[in-house]
């Protein structure tokens, strides 16, 4: 009995070893090679500008040509659902690496509190990321950190930068009509609150590190944005605080075809707010 509670320690001993061993392998290997936007930076931090949020961030500024047409310093950290705490992790990890940054967030990405195991991926990449799962699997079992859509990417963007990624659809016919006929949605942009203080606790935490934190809304299709309701009342409540720079994009005359559907623009669209944040 007992040599078998000796093989059986000695056996889970090993498999933790190796698949420790494997994780580090595979991790290292992707962290020098991959071109995925969030490897590329933890590989090159630094940089001027940063766009941070969901898909609606990916879609409106398109990062190669900030950066070979505009010969901007810029990086789109921005992933489909990224949530509030994977944005605050990553302000953080800004803020402690440089100063005299500018930060352009998406803010109705900030009301995304869904849970997203995606970026345990990055957890030894960062020590904010790493506070996100401590505690919970990702903590032990380390090749569940591989376990995610993250880790597919990066394999994928080993011979080829997603940096040139840009969405090439445009909305439908029916998507138009379909829209005209939506009631009324009051919650899209509902929770001002909510918003308006991670807002300012963004600006607080950039200031004590000498960044800047830049705010815009993207563009909603107009058809569908008159179907939200709470729109005025928010525009309306971060501009009357002057505590924000702001910018709402829902101001630039977007044509139909520089939207692919109702929230978000594709690549026609994205070099003309590209050019109008980076003119701001």
């Amino acid at each position: 009995m007992l040599l078998f509670i000796k093989r059986l320690c000695i056996l889970l001993l090993l498999t933790m070893v190796t698949q420790i061993g494997v994780y580090v392998a595979l991790k290292t290997i992707l962290d020098h090679k991959s071109e995925f936007r969030l490897s590329r930076y933890f590989r090159h931090p630094l940089h001027q500008i940063y766009i941070l949020g969901n898909s609606r961030a990916v879609n409106s500024v398109n990062e190669q040509y900030a950066t070979q047409s505009r010969h901007a310093d810029l990086i789109n950290l921005g992933f489909n659902g990224m949530n509030y705490q994977t944005i605050k992790a990553l302000i953080n990890d800004i803020n402690a690496k440089q100063s005299n940054a500018n930060l352009l967030i998406e803010i109705t990405s900030l009301l995304e509190d869904k849970e997203d195991d995606n970026y345990a991926y990055y957890m030894g990449n960062s020590p904010f990321m790493h506070v996100q799962y401590k505690n919970t699997k990702y903590e032990y079992l380390h090749l569940m950190r591989l376990n995610n859509e993250l880790f597919l990417r990066n394999i994928y963007y080993l011979r080829k930068s997603d940096a040139d990624w840009v969405n090439k659809y445009t909305i439908s016919e029916n998507l138009i009509e379909e829209t005209r006929t939506l009631a009324l949605n009051d919650t899209t942009l509902g929770n001002r609150p909510l918003l308006i203080e991670r807002m300012q606790n963004i600006v607080a935490t950039c200031n004590q590190h000498n960044n800047k934190a830049v705010f815009f809304l993207a563009p909603y299709y107009p058809e569908y944005l008159k179907k939200l309701t709470q729109y005025p009342a928010l525009i309306d409540t971060i501009q009357s605080l002057h505590t924000f720079t702001f910018h709402d994009l829902n101001t630039l005359q977007i044509p139909t075809n520089g939207f692919s559907d109702r929230i978000h623009t594709n690549v026609t669209s994205s070099l003309q707010i590209s050019d109008y944040l980076l003119s701001h």
